[in-house]
């Protein structure tokens, strides 16, 4: 694809072109690796396809995984539509407010706009330090994009005593916005 050309799907600045053509039916399609992009959406290495049938081309086409990834705060996985998933493992612990455990969760990978969120309890009991599953009750999530509060409720009536000052609980985490 040369500098400045037209006709390339949007945000992307250079790239490239591969052109086939089906000698019998005389079909063509066309496949674009991107080497540099202007926008968030086009980033390099995605493939764009196209196809021409009755003298038009198709709008260009990017389907599959964009991107992944994975730190000391998770896996993250982009996929080329902009929808990201990011999963972790967080530790939540006393709020210093009886009843309440909670954890700030920093997703391995930013988010444009803050994701849906949310959080379950594990099921082995070596997930948890003076905390009952029974016990547990609402779970609340405050999320951003880089970031998300999560905090676990004590269960109303539940047996034991949430303190605020020796309970933890170990939970998995996901959140799915968009990257872009």
């Amino acid at each position: 694809m040369a500098l400045g050309s037209t006709g390339g799907p949007a945000g992307v600045y250079r790239g490239s072109l591969q052109h086939l053509r089906r000698a019998s039916t005389w079909g063509k399609t066309q496949l674009l690796v991107v080497e540099s992009a202007t926008a968030a959406s086009a980033v390099a290495g995605m493939a764009y396809t196209r196809s021409r049938s009755n003298g038009a081309w198709s709008p260009w086409f990017c389907g599959g995984v964009a991107g992944s990834g994975s730190n000391a705060n998770g896996r993250y996985v982009r996929f080329a539509d902009g929808t990201q998933t990011c999963t972790g493992l967080v530790t939540l612990a006393c709020s210093g407010v009886a009843g309440i455990l909670t954890a700030i969760w920093t997703y391995p990978a930013a988010f444009s706009a803050p994701p849906t969120t949310s959080f379950i309890s594990r099921t082995s009991g070596s997930d948890y330090t003076n905390v009952g599953l029974r016990g547990m009750g609402d779970r609340v999530v405050y999320p951003g994009t880089l970031t998300a509060v999560l905090n676990q409720y004590s269960a109303p009536g539940a047996s034991g005593t949430w303190d605020g000052t020796s309970q933890i609980a170990n939970v998995s985490v996901i959140a799915t916005g968009r990257w872009y």
